[in-house]
């Protein structure tokens, strides 16, 4: 893992796009049928994403000092 510091933030990085995508077409789809009320649990998709890829950013960027700098081939 020393050798890989930057996969989990970019794991992480990659959800939050994921993330903001999904949210994007979820809104349009909502607005263009008109049921707010019905289909409000979608929502939830990409809050869950949101909060997963901060959490392994977190994670990452927490690991990534006490493994230093890697090993050098």
């Amino acid at each position: 893992m020393a050798t890989q510091r930057g996969l989990l933030p970019l794991v992480g990085m990659f959800i939050l796009v994921m993330s903001w995508i999904v949210h994007g077409l979820i809104l349009v789809v909502m607005v263009s049928t008109n049921s707010f009320d019905r289909n409000l649990y979608w929502l939830c998709i990409p809050f869950t994403l949101l909060h997963v890829g901060v959490l392994f950013g977190f994670v990452g960027i927490m690991l990534a000092t006490p493994l230093g700098q890697g090993y050098k081939d």
